[in-house]
C-alpha cells in the first residue's frame, strides 16, 4: 500500500473539515404561508408575528394589522411584511409613502426601478444607515401588499440577492409551510428578581461567552421590533404599565434566555415575551466576529 505524502494528508484533512462545516450549515429551503400568495427561499424556518402599520400621530385611526415573517442567517436579516389589501383598495404608493415612518427603512432611501413580478407591479429601493444597508421591494397583488427586505452589515454577500431573487407571487404552496406565531414558554421570574450576568441560565451555549454592551466592538442592531398587543382581559381592566425583560441577543441571531424583571398581570407579560422573541437583529461584533450581548427590553402598555 503506497504511503500518503504530507501534502495528501493535509488535503484530505481540509476536505473532511470543509465537508463537515458544510454539513453543519442549515440548507436553504422554500417556504410558504396559508392565506398568502408568496413563496421564498430562506436559510431557516421563519418566525411569524403580527405587526402594525405606522401612524403619523395618535389621532390617526389605527389601520388593520399585518404579518411579519422574519429569518436570520450569517449577518443578514430577511423580512417579508404582508398587509391585506383586497381589490387593491389602497394603491401601492400609500405603502411606499409609509416607508418614511419606519425608523430604519426611512433613512436615505433610493428608488432604483419599477418592476413586474409574476404579473404584479412593484418598486425596488435601497438604503443605508451607518454600518447597515439593505434592499427593499414593494409588490401589490389583487389582495395583498408585500414588502420584501434583506438587511445586513455586508450586502455584498451572495445570500441577500439569493433571497430577493427567490421571492415569487404565484400563489402556489411550495416547500414548507410557515408555522404560526411563536408562543413563549420561558419560565417567569418574580418581579424585581435580578438575574446574574455570570449565571449559566443566560449563556447561549456552554462555550460561548455573553458580553455586555461596553465590552463589544459594535453593539447589536435591531432591525425589526414587533410591538405586543393587549389581551382583552387587560384592556377591560385598564391595566397600564411597563414590562421589563432581560435576555441575550445571541451571535446566532436569536433572542435567548429571556427573564422578567418587572411584569404586568392578565397576560401582558406573556405578550411582551412573545414580542421579544420575534425581534430581528444583526448581532454584536467582538474582535471581528459576531458575538452574544446582554440586552434589556422595555414594553410600555398604554390605553389611548
Amino acid at each position: 500500500m503506497p504511503r500518503l505524502t504530507k501534502h495528501c494528508l493535509l488535503l484530505i484533512a481540509f476536505c473532511f473539515s470543509s465537508a463537515h462545516a458544510f454539513a453543519q450549515q442549515e440548507p436553504w429551503e422554500t417556504y410558504w404561508s396559508k392565506g398568502e400568495e408568496f413563496s421564498v427561499l430562506l436559510p431557516e424556518q421563519p418566525t411569524k408575528t403580527t405587526i402594525f402599520r405606522p401612524r403619523k400621530n395618535l389621532l390617526e385611526e389605527p389601520k388593520p394589522p399585518g404579518r411579519m415573517y422574519g429569518a436570520y442567517g450569517d449577518g443578514v436579516v430577511y423580512l417579508i411584511l404582508s398587509f391585506d389589501n383586497a381589490n387593491r383598495k389602497e394603491p401601492l404608493k400609500v405603502f411606499v409613502d409609509e416607508l418614511s415612518y419606519y425608523p430604519l427603512r426611512g433613512v436615505a432611501e433610493k428608488l432604483e426601478n419599477e418592476v413586474m413580478l409574476d404579473g404584479f407591479p412593484g418598486r425596488n429601493f435601497s438604503f443605508r444607515l451607518s454600518l447597515l444597508s439593505g434592499s427593499l421591494s414593494f409588490y401589490i397583488t389583487n389582495n395583498h401588499v408585500y414588502i420584501v427586505e434583506a438587511i445586513s452589515d455586508d450586502m455584498s454577500k451572495p445570500a441577500p440577492s439569493k433571497f430577493l431573487a427567490s421571492f415569487r407571487l404565484n400563489g402556489k404552496p411550495v416547500g414548507k409551510e410557515i408555522a404560526e406565531e411563536l408562543s413563549d414558554e420561558t419560565p417567569l421570574v418574580a418581579t424585581g428578581q435580578q438575574s446574574s450576568e455570570n449565571s449559566s441560565a443566560v449563556q447561549t451555549t456552554a462555550l460561548e461567552r455573553v458580553f455586555t454592551g461596553r465590552e463589544v466592538t459594535r453593539k447589536a442592531w435591531v432591525v425589526a421590533k414587533p410591538e405586543p398587543t393587549y389581551t382583552e382581559e387587560a384592556r377591560q381592566r385598564q391595566v397600564v404599565g411597563t414590562v421589563v425583560l432581560r435576555g441575550v441577543f445571541s451571535s446566532s441571531g436569536k433572542v435567548t434566555s429571556l427573564r422578567v424583571l418587572s411584569g404586568l398581570p392578565h397576560g401582558l407579560t406573556e405578550k411582551a415575551l412573545s414580542a421579544a422573541r420575534n425581534i430581528k437583529f444583526i448581532p454584536a461584533m467582538k474582535d471581528g466576529k459576531y458575538a452574544s450581548m446582554y440586552i434589556q427590553l422595555e414594553y410600555n402598555f398604554n390605553l389611548y
